[in-house]
């Protein structure tokens, strides 16, 4: 049994966070563990409260699933201050320091507003960066964390933070406007673009889910290249088959199995 933990916020609609991670990896057939940061009350509407926990009970719960279970991967998502970010490194560190790990860097929402300040941005950076075996951010966070216009091209951007001491950078662009939605993954290999239909609408939890279901293939033994190539494609079949709940404007994903799924393209329209 494969197994991999999550390190993250709790969505109680259950489209993103803890909940989308642990989805992800039983869709992949691994087995999920959890630290949890914090607590939300949030649906597609909006988030309606946040209360972080304590740094300590963040090390203790990352401890304790690294002790007792074979953990294959480790991703982080949001992880709310500069108390939560500085117990997850100096815990990864003393105890995962040769375990792989996804860095999902949380720090603007869909909307565009920032969810870390700027201290706990430039604490993320310094102390998560260059442990990171893959940092998976958006346009704007990728600006953020260099410093550099959103603008930029991307493969800029994701050199300009493997030189801050990342391995390996998938830049996302699903902020653009084209209507084809072009990924970059950059890493001592090379260079990978991936190309996808860009969908209408906007999508609850997809940063989550892709970077779940890459660290999930991590967990499973597969290449870097591989494994953010076939999340890519799993993620583009869940997007076709989202579905819109009553209140809100954002589309939840389905969480289907790899397995489970056929070959044809979904239908993207919406």
């Amino acid at each position: 049994m494969h197994s991999a933990l999550t390190i993250a916020g709790s969505d109680s609609s259950g489209g993103a966070g803890i909940q989308a991670d642990l989805k992800t990896f039983h869709a992949f057939e691994v087995f999920g563990a959890s630290a949890l940061t914090a607590i939300t009350a949030q649906n597609t509407a909006g988030v309606f409260g946040v209360q972080a926990l304590s740094g300590d009970l963040l090390s203790a719960q990352i401890r304790a699933c690294i002790e007792d279970l074979p953990i294959g991967a480790i991703k982080t998502g949001m992880l709310a201050n500069t108390e939560l970010i500085q117990a997850t490194a100096d815990t990864l560190d003393d105890s995962a320091a040769d375990i792989p790990l996804v860095l999902d860097p949380v720090m603007v929402a869909t909307s565009g507003a920032r969810l870390l300040d700027t201290e706990a941005e430039t604490l993320l950076s310094e102390r998560l960066l260059p442990r990171a075996t893959l940092v998976t951010p958006n346009l704007p966070e990728a600006a953020v964390m260099t410093g550099l216009p959103i603008d930029s091209d991307p493969v800029q951007l994701a050199e300009n933070l493997m030189q801050r001491g990342a391995q390996a950078v998938l830049v996302k662009g699903g902020h653009g406007s084209d209507a084809i939605c072009t990924d970059w993954l950059i890493s001592s290999e090379g260079q990978l673009s991936l190309d996808w239909p860009r969908h209408k609408g906007q999508f609850h939890g997809t940063g989550c889910a892709f970077s779940a279901a890459i660290t999930a293939l991590l967990a499973r033994g597969e290449t870097l290249q591989t494994a953010v190539s076939t999340a890519g494609q799993w993620l583009q079949q869940q997007i076709g088959r989202s579905y819109q709940p009553l209140k809100g404007d954002l589309h939840i994903l389905p969480f289907q199995p790899l397995s489970a799924l056929s070959q044809a393209e979904p239908d993207s329209s919406d």
